[in-house]
């Protein structure tokens, strides 16, 4: 579902336009904003890592040229060179785009093999439910994934909405609820210089950090004071970071041509995520989509090379923003694609395998399970393959920062496979 400016303006994102504004002038997130008082009290406790998820319901050929998919009988793109690397602690070969990736992401880079068991477009519902498997927050019914992150990582006062932000075009809900596109030039418009609102942020800096300090100068302790030094050391480290936040959204459209393309959502989920908006920020990063008529599988090979590109690009924009180690990522595709070609040159649907892609700050990198001859997901350490897409959401989970148990509940029977936690 998409929106225009004037219904964004009309929602709940426009009508707390001014926090958002005061926000990016501080450099404060937006919920501390909120209620000073009650985020720093709990925001020294949290663990959990905000999800920017990846998600499609177009079956990608994402899993046939990643490593883990390379071997005998397995069609892998003829136009992309292959080649050996460490990811983690493991050698793998997969398309050189990943191997030539930097040593520091490839540490934290895992590749989860896993049986979607599907291979219809329609059953992306049921594929981001892992299958039905997702149970909701009684422990019945069903969860989308994204959904069931969000309602775990949420801590009010802390996030300033529970609901997971899609910047990109999707079939997703919360809570059973559809959940409405919120573009990232729509945003980038919102926050536009023009705005009168915008007009002196240095005013907005200083009026807004000298009610925080004499607010809790008055009624806080001093972990609270704390909390605020550890956001904005000085007035002058606020001013920088709100530059630099106001400059992420000013950077949009970065192709007027191609306004909320995946650079776009990438560069605006980086934002949301320093903003602390919400705990799960959801884009789509094509690799190759439904190419069944992909005769030279020249748009599998042109987007397997720009996707990678883009997870790359996500890991340098967290850096640079100081938060690689609070914000994780992950794909989450509808199904895989075959391994061999069809009649066509291109590539068909495929219900036996699909991969996650992954990484984060307790996320162990290195391939799990794989790709047989015949094109289907392997056994992972006793994980037989029709569960392993249970087993891929459960890890995930984990490597969020959630609890074994909340694991337990939500997904249950799931085996959790420890070799993709960093210890």
């Amino acid at each position: 579902m998409k929106t225009n400016r004037r219904q964004l303006l009309k929602s709940g994102a426009g009508a707390l336009s001014a926090l958002f504004i005061n926000s990016l002038a501080s450099g404060l997130p937006a919920s501390f904003l909120l209620n000073p008082r009650r985020a720093s009290a709990q925001a020294n406790e949290l663990s959990s890592q905000t999800l920017i998820l990846s998600t499609s319901s177009r079956g990608d050929p994402l899993n046939v040229n990643c490593p883990g998919s390379y071997g005998e009988g397995i069609t892998n793109n003829p136009n992309l060179e292959s080649s050996r690397a460490s990811f983690g602690a493991q050698q793998a070969e997969g398309a050189r785009v990943w191997c030539d990736l930097s040593a520091d992401l490839r540490q934290r880079l895992a590749f989860f093999h896993y049986s979607p068991r599907t291979a219809a477009h329609p059953e992306y519902r049921q594929t981001m439910t892992l299958r039905g498997s997702l149970k909701n927050e009684a422990g019945n019914g069903a969860e989308m994934f994204p959904s069931a992150i969000a309602q775990l990582a949420y801590t009010p006062g802390f996030h300033l909405q529970e609901e997971p932000i899609p910047l990109c075009d999707s079939d997703l809900t919360f809570k059973s609820q559809p959940l409405q596109q919120i573009n990232p030039v729509d945003l980038q418009s919102l926050f536009s210089p023009a705005d009168v609102a915008l007009a002196d942020l240095r005013q907005t800096r200083d009026q807004v950090l000298d009610a925080l300090y004499a607010e809790l100068r008055v009624n806080g302790n001093k972990p609270q004071r704390d909390l605020i030094d550890r956001y904005a050391l000085s007035r002058g480290q606020a001013r920088d970071l709100g530059d630099q936040l106001g400059g992420l959204l000013e950077r949009l459209p970065t192709n007027p041509d191609e306004p909320n393309s995946a650079l776009d959502q990438v560069i605006a989920a980086v934002a949301l995520a320093r903003l602390k908006i919400s705990p799960v920020i959801t884009i789509n990063i094509p690799f190759g989509r439904d190419n069944h008529q992909d005769a030279l599988l020249t748009d599998e090979e042109t987007e397997t090379r720009s996707g990678v590109a883009l997870i790359d690009q996500l890991w340098s924009e967290l850096k640079t923003a100081g938060i690689e180690d609070e914000v994780s990522f992950a794909t989450m595709n509808v199904f895989g694609r075959r391994a061999y070609r069809n009649s066509r040159g291109g590539r068909d649907h495929n219900q036996h395998h699909a991969v996650m892609v992954a990484f984060g700050a307790q996320v162990q990198g290195g391939v799990y399970g794989g790709m047989d001859s015949d094109g289907r997901a392997t056994n992972i350490a006793g994980i037989s393959s029709d569960q392993t897409m249970e087993s891929a959401g459960a890890s995930m989970m984990r490597a969020l920062g959630h609890s074994q148990e909340a694991v337990e509940l939500r997904i249950p029977g799931a085996a959790v496979h420890a070799p993709f936690l960093r210890s």
